[in-house]
Order: structure tokens, then sequence, then C-alpha cells
């Protein structure tokens, strides 16, 4: 129940953080508002801003590590999500659609995601490691190579529906096509 993504004044994932009483798990300081947050094995992954948020309005950083130290805070000013932060909408033709948002650090793409697989239980991967019902995380990527999927902790995750990232961010951080 403490994956939250709220952009532009959205509610992406249902419960509110600090209305919730899980603003304390996240990264975010107690003047910050949570966009995202949900634990990750030992770690927490946020997304935390003003609470006034457009393309040149306010601000969004990405938090990961601990309530006791941040292994990353990107970007480490304050400062507009245009140009820094690019969000991205997927309709899968086989049913589910992801939405995230990315941001580049050196050579390393970081994107936060919230997902859903539509399907049944029945539509598993062979292996059962399954690929229906509700994700979210970070992937990390280097040269366009996957690196590492952190996955937000089932528990943890509060889910309803990814469509809302895309409708709720500023257009302007689509990538270009």
């Amino acid at each position: 129940m403490a994956c939250i993504l709220k952009l532009a004044g959205l509610t992406l994932l249902t419960l509110g953080l600090a209305q919730s009483g899980l603003a304390s798990e996240s990264l975010c300081s107690s003047d910050e508002f949570v966009y995202f947050s949900c634990r990750a094995a030992s770690k927490t992954i946020s997304l935390c801003g003003s609470k006034e948020l457009g393309e040149n309005l306010g601000y969004l950083q990405y938090k990961y590590g601990t309530p006791k130290k941040a292994d990353l805070t990107f970007p480490t000013q304050k400062i507009a999500p245009i140009g820094v932060f690019v969000k991205d909408f997927q309709l899968w033709s086989h049913g589910g659609y992801e939405s995230s948002i990315s941001f580049t650090v050196g050579e390393y793409l970081y994107s936060v995601y919230s997902a859903l697989q539509l399907g049944s239980t029945e539509s598993m991967n062979e292996d059962r490691t399954g690929a229906y019902g509700p994700r979210a995380g970070v992937r990390v990527y280097r040269r366009d190579h996957l690196v590492r999927d952190i996955r937000c902790r089932d528990e943890d995750v509060m889910q309803n529906d990814p469509r809302d990232i895309d409708a709720s961010l500023p257009a302007s951080l689509k990538p270009k096509e």
C-alpha cells in the first residue's frame, strides 16, 4: 500500500501516502509532496517534489536509498522537470499497459514505472514467474541494455491505473518523435 504516483494534481495510484500514514516510509522530506514511493527489498524508491508541478513550474526529484541515506538523488538541485524527466506510455497488444518517468545520469537511464498486465492467472508464463497483474519499480539501463529491474515489493504496491501517469504529466515531457 506504499506505492503512490501523483503528478500535476491528479492521483495516479489511489491513496496519498500522507493521508494513509505511510509518508514516513518515503524518502521525501516533510515539506515535499510524495509523487511515488515504494519499498524494494531494503531500499526505498521515491519521486518527491513541489506540490505544484508543471513543465516549468516546481520541481521533481528521484531518490533511492534508506531514510538515513539516499544512495542517489537526481537531480541534486530542485529544478523544473522539463528537459530532465521524460514520460512514456505503452499500450500492449496482448493486453495491458505501462507508464514510466525516465531520466539519465551519465550513461545510465533510470525508468520509474507502473504497469498492469491484463489477463488471468492461467496466462502466466510457463516458468510460473508470472507476467500477470500489477507491478512497479525502477529499471536501470546502461547503453540501452537492462542492467537491473528493481521491483517494488508486492505487499507495498498500491496499483490502480498506469494510464493516469500519461494524462497527468505535462505534454512537453513526452519524448520528441
